[in-house]
C-alpha cells in the first residue's frame, strides 16, 4: 500500500534586491534613496570640452605674460593712443572675416564649398588651437580637417585644402617681405645677407607649394600615397578604394591657375589688412610705419610664428620683431613695445574670439 504523493514546492527564483532609487538634489550631486552616499554626477563631454578648452588658452595667455612680462605689456597698451589702438583692433577684425574667405577659396580649388558661417568656424578654431599649443600649426591643421569632415567635406579634399591654404599663405608673406628686404637692400638700409635668407625661405616655400599641386593633379603620385597609408592596417585599407575615388576626382577639378590665384588673391587682401593694422600700432607709438619696415617686420613675425618653440611662438616672434626694427632704425624701446601692442592685438584677442567657436566644434 502506497501513501499520498507528497506536492511539490513551485520552484522559486531569486531575484537581487533592486537597488535603492536616487534622488536627485538641488547641486551637483545624487543621494542613494535611504541618504546615505553622495555620488557626484558625471559633467556632461560638452561642459568637459568647454573647461578643457578655457584651461588651455588660459595657459596659453599665462605664458605670454610670463614671456613678454605682464608689467611691460600693460604699461605698452597704456601709453599707446587710444583711437589708433582702437583701429588696429578693427583691422583685425576685417583680417579674421578675411581668413574663410581663403578656406573656401582653397575648397573651391579641389572641387568642394563651403557657407561662410562654417568656413569661419573652421577658420577660428583652427587659429585658437594653432596660438596656444606648441606646434601649433599641425594641430590647427587636424583641427581644420576635423571641422571639415565634420560639415561633410570628405576627407581627401577636406585635407587637401587644408595642405594648400596655409602654404599658399606663408608664401604669399614671404614674397611680400622679400620685396620690402629688397627695397631696403637698394636703399642700403640693411646688409645683403637679409636678402639671400629671405629669398633661399621663398624658394622652399615656393617649391612646397609647387610639390603640394603637382601631387593633387597626378593619379599616379596619390595611388602610391594611398597605397603607403594603406599598407599600416586593415582599417585603413578598408577605405583605400574611397580615397582613390576621391584623389581621382581631385586630380580632375584642379586646382587650375586660377583658382590657386584666388587663393593668393585673398590671401593678400588678409595680410593686407594684417600689415595695415601693424602700421597703426606703429603710429600708436609715434613712429614712422616705413613700408619697408612694415614688410620685413611683418614677414619675419609670420615665418617665426609658423615654427611655434612656444605656444603662439610668444617670446621667439617678439624678440623676431624686436630684432628686425631695430636693424631698421627703429628705437629699442619703441620696438619692444610695438611688438607687445601688436601681438596683443593680432593673436591674444582673436585666440580669445576663437575660444566659443572651438568648443561649440568639440562639443558636437
Amino acid at each position: 500500500m502506497t501513501g499520498p504523493r507528497p506536492v511539490p514546492f513551485p520552484a522559486t527564483t531569486h531575484t537581487p534586491p533592486r537597488p535603492p532609487p536616487r534622488q536627485q538634489l538641488s547641486g551637483r550631486f545624487d543621494v542613494i534613496g535611504d541618504g546615505s552616499a553622495p555620488h557626484p554626477r558625471s559633467v556632461p563631454p560638452s561642459r568637459r570640452w568647454l573647461i578643457g578648452v578655457v584651461v588651455l588658452v588660459g595657459a596659453a595667455y599665462l605664458v605670454g605674460i610670463v614671456v613678454l612680462g605682464g608689467d611691460e605689456a600693460r604699461e605698452a597698451v597704456a601709453g599707446a593712443g587710444t583711437p589708433a589702438l582702437a583701429g588696429a583692433v578693427v583691422l583685425q577684425v576685417v583680417v579674421t572675416l578675411c581668413w574663410p574667405l581663403v578656406h573656401r577659396a582653397s575648397l573651391r580649388a579641389v572641387g568642394e564649398d563651403l557657407s561662410y558661417r562654417h568656413a569661419l568656424e573652421v577658420a577660428m578654431s583652427a587659429f585658437t588651437v594653432s596660438h596656444t599649443v606648441p606646434g601649433g600649426g599641425a594641430v590647427g591643421a587636424v583641427v581644420a580637417v576635423d571641422r571639415l569632415t565634420r560639415f561633410g567635406v570628405p576627407g581627401v579634399a577636406a585635407t587637401a585644402g587644408v595642405a594648400l591654404t596655409g602654404p599658399i599663405s606663408l608664401t604669399t608673406i614671404a614674397g611680400l617681405g622679400a620685396v620690402g628686404i629688397t627695397a631696403a637692400t637698394i636703399a642700403g638700409e640693411v646688409p645683403g645677407t637679409f636678402l639671400v635668407v629671405v629669398l633661399v625661405v621663398l624658394a622652399i616655400l615656393v617649391a612646397v607649394v609647387a610639390t603640394i599641386v603637382t601631387a593633387l593633379r597626378s593619379p599616379a603620385l596619390g595611388e602610391r600615397i594611398i597605397e603607403a597609408v594603406a599598407r599600416r592596417s586593415a582599417r585603413l585599407r578598408r577605405r583605400a578604394a574611397g580615397w582613390r575615388a576621391a584623389w581621382h576626382g581631385l586630380a580632375d577639378a584642379g586646382p587650375s591657375a586660377a583658382q590657386t590665384s584666388a587663393i593668393i588673391g585673398w590671401a593678400l587682401v588678409k595680410w593686407g589688412a594684417d600689415i595695415a593694422s601693424l602700421a597703426v600700432v606703429f603710429v600708436a607709438v609715434g613712429e614712422e610705419p616705413r613700408l619697408t619696415v612694415l614688410l620685413a617686420g611683418f614677414a619675419v613675425s609670420q615665418v617665426l610664428a609658423a615654427v611655434p618653440l612656444t605656444p603662439g611662438a610668444v617670446g621667439v616672434v617678439e624678440s623676431g620683431m624686436v630684432g628686425v626694427f631695430v636693424v631698421f632704425g627703429v628705437p629699442a624701446g619703441s620696438a619692444v613695445t610695438i611688438a607687445i601692442l601688436y601681438r596683443v592685438v593680432e593673436m591674444w584677442l582673436p585666440t580669445a574670439a576663437g575660444v566659443p567657436m572651438l568648443a561649440r566644434g568639440m562639443s558636437r
